[in-house]
């Protein structure tokens, strides 16, 4: 049963969590494609290296591995902003620190992607959980 404050259509919720989800995924590949192309000499050298023990704790490998781990983070959440359907507050919390993290990280690079974080985690936030799973 719908209640006075759900002026959605069933299911229109848990479309829009997979859709800020596939978007997040989306942007996590990119983030990664953009990352090897902008740090290929330094993941060059992480790799000439041999990864082991490759990465300092300063400089352009240390900037091109930042970079490139947040990749696979933003994809695994991206993929349980999907999945999560029943469990509402852990959703919702999830979502919002997505968004807080697209603000503080367009704050202080405004000419990052982080902008498309923002709307995508406040979406997500504000969507109510479905009655029946959606598929991930």
């Amino acid at each position: 049963m719908r209640n006075a404050h759900d002026d959605t259509a069933p299911g229109a919720d848990a479309r829009a969590r997979a859709v800020a989800g596939r978007w997040l995924q989306v942007l996590a590949a990119g983030h990664g494609v953009v990352g090897l192309v902008l740090h290929r000499a330094a993941v060059a050298e992480i790799l000439r290296r041999g990864v082991v023990g490759a990465v300092p704790d300063h400089g352009s490998r240390a900037t091109a591995f930042w970079f490139l781990a947040f990749t696979p983070a933003v994809w695994a959440a991206a993929r349980m902003l999907r999945a999560v359907d029943d469990e509402v507050a852990a959703r919702r919390e999830a979502a919002l620190v997505l968004a807080a993290t697209g603000v503080v990280g367009a704050a202080v690079m405004p000419r990052s992607p982080f902008w498309f974080v923002i709307p995508l985690g406040v979406v997500a936030a504000r969507a109510h959980p479905s009655r029946h799973r959606a598929s991930p």
